[in-house]
């Protein structure tokens, strides 16, 4: 690059600066060689740790947001009735999905089943609430069943098995649909379970242990006033004084996410402080041991300005080499971290885009450049020529 801008005939002090950021250079031996590649290695690392720790955090703080991720796309739970006895669940939810904030409202029995030794809760769906998936498809008909993430990996069957499970009715063959989520309830977490049609949960059960209904709401709606409002509503329907309604049920793995929030960015701190040292060690070791070339280039003419142009063009290439490789390999490290936790929780996948940190970062690091080469630069536009030519 150095070679390339000298026969371009750019201006000297860039020719220069880009030696000085590239090229290992020594006068005296090994131990006073300059720290080129030490210094592209730790900032690019540098680099790279922050935007990794960015996009890590972004997972992060979208996972401990959205309790969707978690297959809960409901924000209300009504409990209709329990070992077989129910309130009207067919006259109470089409009052409950009248209420203008409400976009959908599913009534959901569930009860136990086992595929050999390993038993879960099964829950009736409809569809007019969205499902959670990490894989596949919901089931569209009663031979098929979405099994939930964490007894997908128990049962180690993959979406296209064909699993039979054993109900009150007695076993049924069924093709698995899809890996995804259900609802959290008092007696399951939203990775165990599965999902089947009420043709399905017919076929495998003849009553129920858990009737809820779930009710979603439209995005920015109030689920407290909307749970007030049909608080009140449930008064006029036969029964519905007998009907629970609260808040869904949050994941206790979404607390757990909220606390680790602060980690990824103290790391990203850290990594961060050791790209600006790496740069400024650079850039004052070039001082230090290339002053004697730098001197007989004063000697030959180049002027103080140039002198300080050409270590503030040193510290902005070690930059713009560490932005350009780091930026682009940290959001892909960060990306498959956040992968291996999202599975491991488990919750959906989406891959973080810290648009913002995508944007800034890049002039943060070139200004970081810049505040760090000021008082090198300083130094080297006032050197004392004869007094560094007479002791070299």
């Amino acid at each position: 690059m150095a070679e390339a801008a000298a026969r371009l005939n750019w201006p000297v002090a860039i020719v220069a600066g880009l030696r000085f950021a590239l090229e290992r250079w020594s006068r005296r031996g090994p131990g006073q060689a300059t720290p080129v590649r030490s210094a592209l290695i730790g900032s690019i690392i540098g680099v790279l740790g922050v935007m990794a720790a960015i996009t890590f955090a972004a997972g992060v703080a979208d996972a401990a947001r959205n309790p969707i991720r978690y297959g809960q796309n409901h924000q209300l739970i009504a409990f209709l009735g329990v070992n077989g006895a129910e309130a009207a669940s067919a006259e109470i939810l089409p009052v409950l999905a009248r209420d203008p904030d409400v976009t959908g409202a599913e009534a959901r029995k569930m009860s136990v089943a086992a595929v050999g030794e390993v038993t879960f809760g099964v829950f009736s769906v409809a569809g007019s609430v969205p499902i959670a998936l990490v894989t596949g498809r919901p089931p569209a008909n009663s031979g098929e069943i979405l099994l939930a993430a964490g007894t997908a990996g128990r049962l180690g069957v993959v979406e296209g098995d064909r699993i039979q499970v054993t109900g009150s009715r007695g076993g049924r063959d069924f093709e698995v649909s899809g890996i995804g989520f259900v609802t959290e309830g008092p007696a399951n977490g939203y990775a165990d379970g599965a999902l089947t049609t009420p043709d399905g949960y017919a076929a495998l059960f003849s009553s129920f242990d858990i009737d809820m209904g779930i009710i979603a709401l439209r995005p920015g709606a109030d689920p407290f006033s909307v749970l007030t409002r049909l608080k009140a509503a449930l008064h006029e329907v036969p029964g519905g004084e007998r009907v629970g309604l609260l808040p869904a049920l949050i994941p206790v793995q979404l607390a757990q996410i909220q606390g680790g929030r602060g980690l990824p960015i103290a790391l990203g701190a850290f990594l961060g402080v050791l790209a600006m040292a790496a740069v400024a060690h650079a850039v004052t070791a070039t001082i230090r041991r290339r002053r004697h070339e730098i001197a007989v280039m004063r000697a030959l003419g180049l002027t103080p300005a140039q002198s300080r142009a050409a270590v503030v063009t040193q510290a902005l290439t070690i930059a713009a080499i560490a932005a350009g490789v780091g930026v682009p390999l940290g959001l892909a490290l960060g990306r498959s971290l956040w992968r291996v936790v999202a599975e491991n929780t488990p919750l959906s996948y989406v891959a973080p885009a810290p648009l913002w940190a995508m944007v800034s970062i890049g002039p943060a690091v070139l200004a970081a450049a810049l505040v760090l080469a000021a008082l090198p630069a300083r130094s080297a536009g006032r050197f004392r020529l004869a007094g560094v030519l007479r002791a070299e």
